[in-house]
């Protein structure tokens, strides 16, 4: 079985399972152009980055990445690009599988753990947003809420979310007038 089988068959059942919809899986998504590379006077743009499954909590909150293999291999196998599509694209969770078995690395408590099932929409956001520090709910649905959507409106690339991320967080949820050094270490903490 290839690894096209594996996620028809297997991880999109178990993803909606789990509580996700078609609105939240992008599903074999580009989320880098590719590299352009000269070759004697002209250039190629190799192919981007492209991840099985990106997650969204909201339409506009990507929270997890999820790399499948084929069936016959580990479930384990894709954590490794799983993480570094992670870490480019600054998610905390990580998920490998092979349709059977199911790998997830938490960035935010730096564990590898084999698991059962995919873990829910809400589930991902409240470990999420603990690590935020947020919970009050006006400010929660400020955080959630789309940026950039409008009428003739640009989705922004990738990097720009990643850019926006910690502005957003210092900005509209931990900004204290009283204390520029507990801004900036905020600010700092979201980026890193």
């Amino acid at each position: 079985m290839t690894e096209a089988d594996t996620c028809r068959k297997y991880v999109l059942p178990r993803l909606y399972s789990a509580g996700w919809n078609d609105d939240q899986i992008s599903e074999q998504i580009y989320f880098t152009d590719g590299r352009i590379v000269i070759v004697g006077k002209k250039h190629v743009r190799q192919p981007g980055k492209k991840a099985d499954y990106l997650l969204r909590y909201k339409r506009d909150f990507p929270i997890a990445v999820v790399e499948a293999k084929a069936d016959y291999k580990t479930p384990g196998t894709g954590l490794q690009q799983a993480m570094g599509y992670a870490e480019i694209l600054k998610l905390k969770f990580a998920y490998s599988t092979n349709g059977y078995g199911i790998v997830e690395h938490d960035y935010l408590t730096g564990k590898q753990r084999v698991i059962d099932d995919f873990p829910s929409p809400d589930e991902l956001w409240d470990r999420l947003k603990g690590n935020i520090g947020i919970d009050d709910e006006k400010d929660i649905q400020d955080f959630l809420f789309p940026f950039h959507h409008g009428v003739g409106s640009l989705v922004p690339r990738y990097y720009q979310e990643i850019a926006l991320m910690p502005v957003f967080v210092v900005v509209g949820l931990k900004f204290n007038p009283n204390n520029h050094a507990k801004n900036m270490h905020a600010c700092m903490q979201s980026i890193l």
